[in-house]
């Protein structure tokens, strides 16, 4: 019987976050992006000015007018 130091990991293409917000593929890899930005530079925190040099390295662009920013838990900001 396999215990779960033995079973063979996947990554997840969707998770649950501790606050029961379905996290995708799309937010694991920018979550990882930012791991990785603050591993290599060794800082806590990275600035905003940092995240969106990250978002952009992932290929972010602005290519659209903006929207409203989502007001609540259920808003996931897209459309």
């Amino acid at each position: 019987m396999p215990t779960k130091l033995n079973a063979k990991r996947t990554k997840p293409t969707e998770r649950k976050s501790r606050f029961s917000t379905p996290v995708n593929t799309e937010a694991l890899d920018f979550i990882q992006a930012i791991e990785i930005y603050k591993a290599r530079k060794h800082r806590p925190f990275p600035s905003w000015t940092e995240v969106l040099l990250i978002a952009r390295s992932l290929g972010y662009r602005k290519v659209a007018e903006p929207t409203a920013l989502p007001t609540g838990p259920d808003d996931e900001g897209v459309a």
